[in-house]
């Protein structure tokens, strides 16, 4: 483990130098970031998600193969309060219950078509599904 949890004077300067306190409770993470708006903090030479940093300097090691996720849905907070330990089910019925799915936002399929059958709990167009069904109806009835 890249940190002991033995919360020294030099990573605790260190860390909350890099955070600002909003009046909603978020600790906002203002230093680097990833694509996807985390925060990237680096101790004794290794990297690490600001938020699973902090989540193991404030509430211990993070449970085997599990996720940090976030009750306040700002990927940028590192308040241990907004933090817990969810497995990867957790996190996806987290992001589809905010809408943060990478899915959820599309409404057409990708020839452009609106999102019209909902099958097997997966959106589908009907045109590409007819469009399906006939090439497959060619190749297998001749």
């Amino acid at each position: 483990m890249w940190y002991n949890r033995r919360m020294d004077t030099k990573l605790s300067n260190r860390f909350f130098s890099k955070l600002d306190k909003t009046p909603s409770g978020c600790w906002e993470w203002n230093a680097g970031k990833n694509a996807a708006g985390y925060g990237v903090f680096c101790y004794s030479g290794k990297s690490m998600l600001a938020h699973r940093a902090s989540y193991i300097i404030f509430s211990g090691d993070i449970p085997e193969g599990n996720h940090i996720l976030h009750s306040c849905d700002n990927p940028a907070c590192v308040n241990p309060d907004h933090l817990r330990p969810g497995t990867d089910a957790d996190n996806c019925l987290d992001k589809m219950s905010r809408n943060r799915h990478a899915s959820q936002s599309r409404t057409k399929c990708r020839q452009g078509h609106e999102y019209d059958v909902f099958s097997h709990g997966v959106r589908k167009c009907s045109k590409c599904l007819y469009s399906a069904h006939k090439r497959w109806k060619k190749r297998v009835v001749k």
